[in-house]
């Protein structure tokens, strides 16, 4: 069975993966999942993606000229 308000979910996911939704938003997605299996089966790939990057990627510091060189190249074309 297809989500009947996907964009609507798919908004309220990325809150919830990214840690951004309030107590009320994250009940009412809870809820979700236990009622719609394409939500579940959408959180739970958001998920392991986000935990798969989150374990592979290696932070490193970036010099701060190359942030000054990024920053202005982002000015000159906005």
């Amino acid at each position: 069975m297809e989500c009947q308000n996907r964009e609507k979910c798919m908004k309220l996911l990325q809150l919830i993966i990214d840690n951004e939704a309030d107590i009320n938003e994250q009940e009412a997605f809870e809820q979700k999942l236990k009622d719609c299996m394409d939500c579940y089966k959408s959180y739970h790939l958001e998920k392991a993606i986000k935990d798969t990057l989150r374990n592979k990627i290696e932070k490193k510091t970036v010099p701060v000229s190359l942030i000054q060189e990024i920053k202005n190249k982002i000015q000159e074309t906005a």
